[in-house]
């Protein structure tokens, strides 16, 4: 933080849209701040900020390394190639599907959907239908892997965006909406997979 400086923290952290500025300015000040005195001294390099941040960037290479020798791995497979065409779909979340999803186990994208835990499930007390949710069982890592990416595809597919949007008009909540776009970005996988057809962008 201090090497990229705070204008360039702030510009960082506006582009997340997750971390309250008032929030920030309190987390910079107290981070910047934390310091060892020996002897007169100032030692931050041997604080637990420092310490801890370059843990997190050689974890950070780490994965890079592990996901570029899984994508060699993978630069031969005519679903993975496929996969990775629709925006927001990654390394980890086309691996993902493909480690969990034999399509020729699944009849269908609602049999996968199910599997996933992103069915819907219907609330209803007597003949009044209270609403609908995700089964709270299922594949999790797969889940979790096309729940993320349905997150990611916000910035990244319009078609993603207006569809989420959609859902929020119609009252869903964030949750509700981005697991109903899990669910159509799963589909569109499933049948990428099963024709071997890269993704399309339809209206």
């Amino acid at each position: 933080m201090r090497k990229a400086g705070r204008a360039a923290v702030v510009r960082w952290a506006d582009k997340q849209k997750r971390v309250p500025k008032q929030l920030l300015s309190r987390l910079m000040e107290a981070a910047l701040s934390m310091q060892v005195m020996l002897g007169g001294a100032t030692l931050r390099e041997d604080t637990a900020v420092p310490a801890c941040a370059r843990r997190i960037l050689e974890l950070i290479k780490a994965r890079k390394d592990i996901e570029g020798k899984i994508a060699e791995l993978l630069s031969g497979d005519a679903s993975y190639l496929a996969l990775i065409t629709i925006p927001g779909v990654g390394i980890k979340t086309a691996m993902t599907f493909l480690l969990h999803v034999d399509i020729d186990a699944f009849p269908s994208a609602d049999h996968v959907a199910s599997y996933a835990g992103l069915a819907p499930r219907t609330h209803q007390s007597g003949t009044s239908i209270k609403g609908e949710s995700a089964a709270r069982i299922g594949n999790r890592a797969l889940k979790n892997a096309l729940f993320l990416s349905a997150f990611a595809s916000l910035r990244s597919d319009p078609h993603a965006r207006w569809y989420y949007d959609k859902k929020r008009a119609e009252g869903k909540t964030h949750n509700a909406a981005l697991i109903a776009l899990a669910r159509k970005r799963m589909k569109i996988m499933y049948a990428i997979v099963r024709d071997q057809k890269p993704y399309q962008a339809t209206a």
